[in-house]
Formats: C-alpha cells, structure tokens, sequence
C-alpha cells in the first residue's frame, strides 16, 4: 500500500551497479542514478529517455531480464535484476547507429533509398529486417503458458480514486469484485500529489482508500496487472508479471483516468523533458530531483503548485512559459505573472544532443536560449478511451479541453449494457465527483445484479441525486 518502506535493493543496468530504493521503479532508480538515455528509436535511433511516468508511452522501453519491452516506469525494482537499453549498438548512451539522425535530416525515404542500381537492394533489405522492430526476442525460448482464466460478478479496471470508490460500493452491495490495477500500488493520479503543495486535490483520501480496500470483504486486488483488450467472446484481457488472464464478468466498471496531451515541437522528443505526470512520480513517490534548472509549460493553475514542488526537490525555475489552451500545435504564451515568465514568446524547439540542454523562445525578432535540464510541460488532459472505444461504446464530446468521453446515463451505464464508466475518463471533475460517480457505478452494478429492491433502488438514487448536486455546485459561479 501508498507509504510502505521496502529495503534498498541492487541491480545491474548493463555491468553498472544501480543501488536503489525498494519502492522505486526501475526508471525511476536509474533516473536518480544520473542515466538519462534509457533507449533508442527504432527508424533514426534518437535517444529515449522517462517521459510520461504512467506506463502510456514508449520511451522507457528496456530489455529486463531477457524480456524486451517492458515499461520500466511501472516496474518495480528488485534484487539482481539485468537492466539493458534497446535499439542501440554497443550501447544506448553511445549508439553508433545514431549518425542516421544526422544523415536524414528531413527524413529518410527508404522506398527509394538504394533504389538504384538493384544489386545493392538485397544489401538495403537484409540491413533493413536487422535494424527494424522493438527490442529483441530472448536467445532461449520458453513454452507459453496457457492462459489462466477467472470470473467475478463485477471487474473494475483502473485503481484510481473512482475506481477504489465504486469497487468498494460494488462489494459493500454484495456482489464478488475484482480491482485491476498496472500499477503495484492503488491511488491513481493521487499517489502523484504532494500534501503541503496540492491541497483541497483529494490527496488526504488516498489512505482512507487503501484502508477501506483491504478491509472490503469480497473485493479482490490485482496489482501490477494490465487490462489490454475487450473482447465480446473472450472477456477481458490482461498481462499479470508475464502471464495471461481472461476475465469474465457479469458487469464491467472502467476507470483508466486522463492521460496528458503530448505538445510537438522540434526536439520535444529528447530525454529530459517530461510531461508532468512523469515529474510528479519522480518528487513525490520516489524522491528523486528531476533536473537542476527547469523549464516549465503550461497553464498558470497548473504551474504554479508544480513549481513549489519542483523548488522543495531543489531544482531551480529559470523560466516559465505560460501557456493556458496547451492544445496540440498551440505553443503561444499569454501573460506570465510569475518571475521568469515570458510574456507573448512561442515556443521555438529544444536543443541537446543526448539531453535537453536549453530552449528557445521567440518573440517578434526576439530570440531567448534558455539553458536547463529539465523542461515540464502540463499537456491537456485526455480521457483514455481504449477499452471503451473496444468494447464498443459511443463517445461524445467532454467540457473543456478534454476532448470525448464516453456517453453514459444517470447511473454512468453506457451505451453498452453491464459497462460502467467513472471518474475522470467519464469526464467528472474534481475528486468529489469522481467519488460520487464511482459510488454510483458501483452500487448500480452490483443492484442490476440481484432483483429489484426499494432499499437498493433508494441507494442508486440517492447516489446519483448526490453526483448531481456536487456537479452543478462545481458549474456554478463563484462568489
């Protein structure tokens, strides 16, 4: 659970001795560790490095004990294990393959390339199947095992607050419930907060979750597992420490949260810089300094708390672009209240080699190069809509700059019988709301289950009436 201290263990990243703390991931060990570059890309080997620090993107991909691919952001360190970069010859800190990067700069167009004279195509293709794909499958092969297969009466996906609290109302209404998780520990998003620098953000209820959940009777935990398809023939799919399950359910219930809009821009890609997400995991579950200097981008509201809890890590602001509609393409600040903003710049690009070194900024025929080495960037929030999208519910649009979310009626059903969407994903804002919502969802599951009672048809009721007051409160103007 959220707090438990583990024992400081060791492990190797190539024939490097990493020592780290228990608790930590392995991205996350070698981030404090001073190793930036964790792999490379597949086409022009451009370096990779901690990115998002919730397990949706590629950049830490990195061979573990032989197995190739694995999210080292969500994985757990552990005595003795064998850590190695991926996509790099002799290594991912100096990959010789990284001259294509500046051989193809504006692209490589590998339809015509060695086109002429044909002889030399069989050389390009051979070369080609040697440099392609992720990773590289183990020199000794092992039989798969096949896959295990459990049933419950209500399965929700995604541990954060919404899905606790409505796994937790589906088991308080009787019905067997199982809580999937990718993470090792529950809390979602507020396992991220800091309790000095985001307050009134519902992280003094992460411990009255985790308590409530070990004391559910009924309610079953499996940590450190990936939910990855929904199929209507199979169930759901889901990875667990290497081996697959499909789960059967009576009644669904997804929760996977927001995840933060990426922001293009030349050298965006570089090791470095991180989305907020990845910054916050790094100060506030694992205690590592993200950078000395950093730069940060994004909306004021959201700036600010990250920049105390950058200054309590001891890294130092050296500026700040303010930018509050951090939609894809829109790189253009408003007003920067805060010292170091700048006030009316865009965004130019990054500069770096294996690292972000500095920024550029611009302003009319201004130019500012901003040294640092870390740039933050609060991308726009998104629900992750993947399950759903699978399993076949409607979408519609989301307030504000959240994009689609799924649709759903008063007891947040979806357009899909016996599916349930909650919390953010479900487009709530504000954790009182994903509260509701999830209390709502948990408790309509589990009553659809058995037959129709006043006590928990009053239940239901009450638990949507409560969701709607506290969302039109959260609408209205205030004082």
């Amino acid at each position: 659970m959220a707090g438990e201290k583990r024992p400081l263990v060791e492990f190797r990243f190539g024939h490097r001795r990493i020592l780290a703390r228990g608790e930590d991931t392995v991205a996350a060990a070698l981030h404090r560790a001073g190793i930036r570059v964790l792999s490379r890309s597949v086409k022009y080997h451009r370096p990779r490095g901690y990115f998002c620090g919730t397990g949706r993107c590629t950049g830490c991909l990195m061979t573990v004990d032989g197995e190739p691919n694995v999210r080292t952001c969500q994985r757990s360190v552990e005595p003795g294990l064998q850590v190695e970069g991926q996509n790099a010859w002799p290594t991912v800190g100096l990959d010789l393959f990284g001259v294509l990067d500046r051989l193809f700069r504006r692209g490589m167009d590998y339809h015509h390339l060695l086109a002429r004279p044909q002889a030399l195509q069989p050389l390009l293709h051979r070369t080609v199947r040697r440099l392609s794909g992720l990773g590289k499958l183990p020199s000794t092969s092992s039989e798969l095992p096949p896959a295990r297969r459990m049933r419950k009466q209500v399965v929700v996906v995604g541990a954060g607050p919404g899905g606790v609290r409505a796994a937790q109302a589906a088991a308080e209404a009787g019905a067997a419930v199982l809580l999937i998780e990718a993470d090792e520990q529950i809390g979602g998003h507020l396992l991220r907060l800091h309790p000095e620098f985001d307050c009134g953000s519902g992280r003094e209820v992460l411990g009255e979750l985790a308590e409530q959940s070990s004391e559910s009777p009924g309610l079953e935990l499996l940590l450190g597992a990936t939910a990855f398809g929904s199929y209507a023939s199979e169930g759901l799919a889901v990875v667990h420490r290497g081996e697959l399950t499909l789960v059967e359910a009576d009644r669904w219930i997804f929760a996977p949260g927001t995840g933060e809009e990426a922001i293009p821009f030349p050298n965006g890609d570089l090791p470095g810089i991180l989305q907020e997400a990845a910054v916050r995991a790094l100060v506030v579950r694992h205690k590592v300094r993200p950078g000395r200097e950093a730069f940060l981008i994004g909306p004021l509201k959201r700036l600010q708390p990250l920049a105390r809890l950058l200054e309590s890590a001891g890294t130092e602001i050296v500026g700040t672009l303010v930018v509050e509609d951090l939609a894809p393409g829109r790189t253009e600040s408003g007003e920067a209240p805060e010292q170091g903003g700048l006030s009316g710049f865009r965004l130019v690009g990054a500069l770096g080699g294996r690292t972000v070194r500095a920024v550029v900024c611009e302003k009319d025929r201004e130019r500012r190069r901003i040294p640092c080495d870390l740039v933050a960037i609060c991308g726009a929030p998104h629900p992750q809509l993947d399950l759903f999208l699978q399993a076949g519910a409607e979408v519609q649009p989301s307030e504000g700059s959240m994009g689609e979310k799924p649709q759903v009626d008063q007891t947040f059903q979806t357009t899909v019988p016996g599916l349930y969407a909650v919390g953010e994903a479900a487009g709530c804002q504000g954790i009182e709301a994903v509260l509701l919502s999830g209390s709502c969802a948990g408790t309509a599951a589990a009553a659809s289950l058995r037959p129709p009672s006043s006590d928990l048809v009053d239940l239901v009721q009450r638990a949507a009436m409560a969701y709607e007051q506290a969302a039109a409160k959260r609408r209205s103007p205030r004082a």
